[in-house]
């Protein structure tokens, strides 16, 4: 589809989903004067019309955000995976610098 040209039909196939009724990745055109939130087609090739939006923005977000939240928290376990296996060889005051750097990584990733 040329974005910003209104109805138009796809150009390239290959960057489409397919038609959800026939399969067919050709003849697709978006239909228009809806609500800019909700991104609708239809296929010239079965005639069949679908809606594509996201339906509770607020719990999408919510769920990006924890998983953001449980990337920080496999980042600092695996610091103090590391840590555990090198603090024999560490110095008292260097095991503590470290294990600072990583209650503030900790800290950062649950804003």
């Amino acid at each position: 589809m040329v974005p910003g040209l209104g109805p138009s039909t796809v150009i390239d196939p290959a960057n489409v989903d397919p038609c959800p009724s026939c399969g067919t990745t050709s003849g697709m055109r978006p239909i228009t004067g809806m609500s800019p939130k909700v991104h609708t087609w239809s296929c010239a090739a079965c005639g069949s019309g679908w809606a594509v939006t996201v339906v509770n923005p607020r719990l999408f977000l919510e769920c990006l955000t924890g998983m953001v939240e449980l990337a920080a928290a496999r980042s600092v376990l695996r610091g103090v995976i590391i840590l555990a296996d090198q603090a024999p060889a560490l110095t008292d005051e260097r095991l503590r610098l470290r294990l600072v750097a990583l209650a503030g990584v900790a800290a950062r990733g649950s804003r």
